[in-house]
């Protein structure tokens, strides 16, 4: 599988010259700063920004068509193309499974809570899971879920800012802490533009930028091999037969995944602000 994307990177570099490919990653990186500031821009000019909760929370507002691409950019992230990529290359298309999950639980607490959350949102003037819980359970909470609430945000963000700066030192060869820095700037000013409006649309953006990135890797790795029957024929002929089978997996390691991804979803601060 390494070796396989090896030879995908080198036809793709090979086609484009080496110069010529350092000329798109510069063009694709301005291309993409630009389009989200643009987005951004835009976004203040139609997200009315007239109070607090119109600024975190798009006016108590989203629809159903861009909370479902937001979120779909959100779950595409790297843990999805990197970290589902490495347990697809360990265990194969029984992966699926585990995407199942979210994919289950996601619009499941969507359907069930969406609308009463919003409800209580808008009679207490609510905008985190914390007021929720004291309105439910008293002030005593505040403080305890204000700061388990915080910590899954602020690992993952960090972590997304160590992406960008190793993205960035891939790209243009900055050293990593001018890439993270750099990368934290960019995402700085297009959220405070318009808030949770910017935020949204950005991630809506980016699942569509992925989805497209997905698609054009298929179109390139069955033309690496030939054509569509071509790259199936080559995976039947040098993968294990697990590997093609969805049914393989290991369903005790899935409860696993059911009881810590599945009822999370319903406790996530992210999701539960959205």
């Amino acid at each position: 599988m390494g070796q396989y994307a090896t030879d995908l990177l080198n036809v793709s570099a090979q086609a484009l010259g080496q110069d010529h490919r350092h000329q798109v990653i510069l063009f694709s990186w301005v291309g993409i700063v630009v389009l989200l500031l643009g987005f951004a821009r835009l976004a203040t000019r139609f997200s009315r920004l007239e109070s607090a909760s119109d600024f975190l929370l798009m006016g108590r507002s989203i629809g159903f068509w861009l909370f479902f691409g937001a979120y779909t950019g959100a779950a595409i992230g790297g843990g999805s193309l990197a970290g589902f990529t490495g347990a697809g290359y360990t265990d194969g298309i029984s992966t699926l499974w585990i995407l199942l999950v979210s994919g289950f639980t996601v619009p499941l607490f969507a359907w069930l809570f969406g609308k009463a959350i919003n409800l209580f949102g808008r009679q207490q003037n609510a905008f985190t899971l914390a007021d929720f819980l004291v309105h439910r359970y008293g002030p005593e909470l505040r403080r305890p879920v204000m700061i388990m609430s915080y910590l899954r945000p602020a690992f993952i963000t960090g972590l997304q800012f160590l992406a960008l700066g190793v993205l960035l030192r891939a790209g243009f060869g900055l050293d990593r802490l001018t890439g993270i820095l750099t990368g934290a700037g960019i995402v700085l000013v297009y959220t405070l533009l318009s808030g949770q409006f910017s935020a949204v649309t950005s991630q809506w953006l980016q699942s569509l930028l992925q989805g497209l990135g997905l698609m054009i890797f298929i179109v390139l790795a069955c033309a690496l091999h030939g054509g569509p029957g071509e790259a199936m024929a080559a995976m039947e002929e040098h993968l294990p037969a697990s590997f093609l089978n969805a049914w393989s997996a290991d369903f005790s390691l899935m409860s696993v995944w059911i009881i810590s991804m599945g009822l999370f979803y319903f406790v996530d601060p992210w999701l539960f602000q959205w």
